[in-house]
């Protein structure tokens, strides 16, 4: 929906594939991590990342005290897409910052991909897609300013992708 011409404008799931894939294709690197939640985000990177052969390693993060997680959700995935899995299990992160990593995703991100020595990898993520709370006001903006389907296609790629490059 463009709400600032108040008209319906139509993509097909086709245009929306190419976006992804060319744009995957566009930044990934021999070495590439996708950190995998479980969610439509990350599962759907995985996904195109797989059938692109297109190498990566996928890292899970979970937590023993967290009372929700999404470490079967992600064993399922594993299986079915047949691929390998780091998982890296983070409890809590630096007080200054957040009381719970879940509070945080980004900074727990930074401190696993530290501890397993992955700092020169490219990293995708999809933490900030459309389920988490942040995003919501991205989207909203971008409605109401009339964007079109491509253009909003194209930046949720990158950006709720969050392709990240940490040197």
């Amino acid at each position: 929906i463009n709400i600032a011409n108040d008209t319906i404008m139509e993509i097909k799931p086709a245009v929306l594939r190419a976006l992804l894939e060319d744009t995957i294709k566009l930044y990934a690197t021999n070495k590439n991590i996708i950190f995998l939640s479980g969610g439509k985000d990350s599962t759907t990177l995985a996904y195109s990342f797989k059938q692109l052969d297109i190498p990566f390693k996928a890292v899970s993060l979970y937590s023993k005290l967290s009372p929700t997680t999404e470490l079967d959700i992600v064993k399922s995935i594993q299986k079915e897409l047949d691929i390998d899995v780091v998982y890296y299990n983070i409890d809590t992160i630096p007080k200054t910052e957040f009381k719970y990593w879940i509070e945080n995703p980004y900074t727990a991100k930074v401190i696993a991909i530290n501890e397993l020595g992955l700092q020169n990898y490219t990293i995708f993520t999809g933490e900030i897609g459309t389920g988490e709370m942040q995003v919501n006001q991205s989207l909203q903006y971008t409605a109401i300013m009339g964007y079109q389907p491509d253009d909003l296609a194209f930046w949720h790629v990158n950006v709720c992708l969050s392709l990240i490059h940490i040197s």
